[in-house]
């Protein structure tokens, strides 16, 4: 076991430097360790504070991530006792999480705890404990941190009923929730959402899964396996090994952005936030589309929104009365705080109708309560281009009356001015002044004053040329897209006028050949009526026939008069009827061909409307995306052209060495060696990756 050291001996701990900054830091440190030891006469046992000041208590996070610091000053004892404290509370009516932080006297800290059904709680926690627990460990050779039948039954309960419980399952924790487990008794529990954070980033709302619980789990399961390997159970240390492994897997296939170069930090949950957008904008979105070509149509605006570089999905605001010297959490001061947001807070939608809420906290979870309000800001009529209602905080704002002047005037700024007036008059009307900061400068002497002022707009001309960069850098992204869409355009275009004029030509056609066959029925109409004037002349046998003559014989009548008439008359109706059928059949023919036509005529015809309307559409786009261009031409006059070309070229490079990336992904068709030489550079590049992720990755802790 890793002995304590002894006060006295505390001062052989130090650091010899020529950095005299470095010496004085390290004393400070270990002065500031030395100091935040409690007594080992207190219920909890030998302890030292690790919490948020003035709580008297030490927390699960701050413990496992300053033990070995503290272990190295002498503060073994504390280590061990602390970290049993932590393992010996886990149980399954808290859902296997522990006390999040414990205080002096061996209960869970009041500020984060009410029942086993609501209280505070990092997922993060119980994997950073078995993690440092192996290092403690390793630092000590203490077999209590490994062997301990407490230890031994936190390990086994974090390592699977915890992430079965919290759904942190490599195969599931994507899509789990961002709130579990929730006790529908409690009407109104202090902590409802924060019961189960899968981060320690505790100031974005809607989290699901992040990549600093996943990098956790992770070293929480491999520093399980080590321990699991040292008491001889190779087959389990392989087990949990096997279990790490898919969390890595995970991180370094889905949480890549090859566009950014970067790894994703967090996933929110955001179905309600989803909602919020199909309300405000489905009807928008369909009147857009009308019209439109479908490579053109927005399917999904909410991830156009999100995946833009223009607008953000939703913006939050604090808003904080006094701090924890006095409005401190758990005070009259404070309890009186949490009434004056409360109150100001009532009407904040109704002063702020183009600002949707659809999230408010009030949180006393830390020093001070503060009250987080999350809204998506979005206008109605727009007359510009794209959707008539849309997300937009600076016209949504300009909506409320704030028009902004210059970029340190901003329609944003005026607007947190003017809330911020309005939370001062609810906090007058309770007796709270607002105290504003910077008013009593008039206490410098002139030349200091000056020289504040200057440093003033020496950080200000700083913050408005990372503002002309970030917009040079997002114009440089639009631009290559905007000259390729401009060139589209062209081509679009050439081929609309093409299409037009061979649609023009077809119509002219069936035009003509409509016309001939018009000339042709009325060719045909006169000898119709005439077959119909014969049929009717000779359709009918004649009623009164050829009288005989005197003294005339029948057989001489029959030959001579009735055989040769009737003769007549056969021919004639044979000819005819052979007439009619010939004509009808060239009547039907006609006919056919004339319908054919026709509807080959209309359908010409839609054509060329069609034709002129995506004609119509690409002018307009084309003048569009020619503001775009305008816009660019301002940057440059702006910057300057060599910035800007400097940064196109890097561009140019950085696009190039994508696709340099991609052919090297691709393996040659050629020779063995060819092959082999296309491997050999494709395991360097993937080496030298590798080293940049590991430096990425440093700091996850914190």
């Amino acid at each position: 076991m890793y002995p304590d050291i002894a006060d006295a001996a505390r001062t052989s701990f130090c650091v010899a430097s020529d950095d005299t900054a470095l010496v004085k830091i390290f004393d400070w440190a270990v002065s500031n360790s030395n100091w935040y030891v409690g007594e080992d006469s207190d219920p909890v046992g030998p302890w030292y504070e690790a919490a948020l000041p003035n709580r008297q208590a030490f927390c699960m996070r701050d413990v496992s991530h300053q033990c070995i610091g503290e272990e190295l000053n002498g503060h073994g004892r504390q280590n061990a006792n602390m970290m049993g404290k932590f393992v010996e509370n886990i149980s399954e009516s808290k859902d296997y999480c522990s006390y999040w932080e414990i205080d002096r006297n061996n209960l869970p800290a009041s500020a984060d705890y009410v029942s086993d059904q609501d209280f505070w709680y990092n997922l993060n926690a119980n994997f950073d404990v078995m993690n440092a627990c192996y290092r403690l460990y390793l630092w000590t050779g203490d077999e209590v941190y490994i062997n301990d039948p407490r230890f031994e039954e936190f390990f086994r309960l974090s390592a699977n009923e915890y992430i079965d419980r919290w759904q942190l399952q490599a195969d599931k924790i994507m899509e789990r929730p961002g709130v579990m487990h929730e006790d529908d008794a409690r009407v109104d529990p202090k902590f409802k959402t924060f019961r189960g954070l899968p981060s320690y980033e505790e100031s974005v709302r809607g989290l699901t899964v992040t990549g600093d619980l996943i990098a956790t789990i992770y070293r929480g399961l491999k520093s399980y396996a080590q321990i699991q390997r040292l008491g001889g159970n190779e087959e389990a240390a392989l087990h949990y090994e096997s279990k790490a492994e898919e969390y890595a897997r995970l991180y370094n296939t889905g949480w890549w952005n090859e566009e950014t170069q970067n790894y994703y930090a967090y996933k929110l949950e955001n179905e309600n936030l989803k909602e919020v957008y199909k309300e405000l904008f489905d009807d928008s979105v369909e009147r857009y589309n009308v019209g439109k070509r479908k490579d053109r149509q927005i399917t999904n605006y909410y991830e156009k929104i999100r995946q833009g570089k223009q607008e953000k999905l939703f913006h939050e605001v604090i808003f904080q009365i006094g701090n924890r010297e006095d409005m401190a959490v758990g005070t009259t001061e404070g309890d009186l705080a949490v009434k004056v947001l409360d109150e100001y807070v009532k009407n904040f939608q109704q002063r702020n109708p183009t600002l949707h809420v659809f999230s408010c906290y009030l949180h006393q979870d830390e020093a001070t309560p503060h009250l987080h309000i999350d809204f998506v800001p979005y206008v109605t009529g727009w007359k510009g281009k794209g959707m008539d209602t849309r997300v937009s905080l600076k016209q949504a704002l300009k909506s409320l009356g704030f028009q902004g002047g210059n970029k340190h005037d901003t329609e944003l700024n005026q607007w947190i001015n003017h809330e911020k007036e309005v939370l001062a008059e609810v906090a007058r009307q309770h007796g709270i002044e607002w105290e504003q900061k910077g008013t009593h400068e008039e206490h410098l002497d002139v030349y200091n004053f000056k020289k504040k002022e200057r440093k003033k707009e020496v950080q200000t001309l700083e913050q408005e040329k990372e503002y002309l960069t970030a917009e040079n850098e997002g114009l440089i992204a639009q631009i290559a897209e905007v000259r390729a869409d401009i060139q589209l355009l062209k081509d679009d275009e050439e081929q609309a006028v093409k299409d037009k004029e061979e649609a023009e030509k077809r119509a002219e056609k069936a035009e003509k050949d409509l016309h001939s066959l018009e000339e042709r029925r009325e060719r045909l109409q006169p000898v119709m009526d005439n077959v119909s004037k014969e049929i009717k002349e000779y359709g009918t046998v004649k009623a009164i026939l050829p009288e005989a003559g005197t003294l005339e014989r029948a057989t001489t009548y029959r030959d001579k008069k009735i055989k040769p008439l009737f003769t007549q008359m056969k021919n004639k109706i044979a000819a005819m009827a052979a007439q009619v059928k010939e004509l009808t059949k060239e009547v039907e023919k006609w006919k056919h061909k004339y319908q054919e036509t026709k509807q080959a005529y209309n359908r010409v015809q839609r054509q060329l409307d069609t034709v002129c309307e995506e004609k119509q559409q690409l002018s307009e786009e084309k003048q569009q995306l020619q503001g775009v261009s305008d816009r660019y031409d301002r940057v440059v006059r702006v910057l300057g052209e060599n910035i800007v070309e400097n940064a196109v070229q890097q561009d140019i490079q950085e696009q190039k060495a994508l696709e340099e990336k991609r052919q090297m992904e691709q393996m040659p068709k050629g020779s063995i060696h060819e092959r082999l030489a296309w491997g050999a550079r494709k395991s360097e590049m993937e080496n030298q990756q590798r080293k940049k992720n590991k430096t990425k990755n440093r700091g996850m802790e914190r």
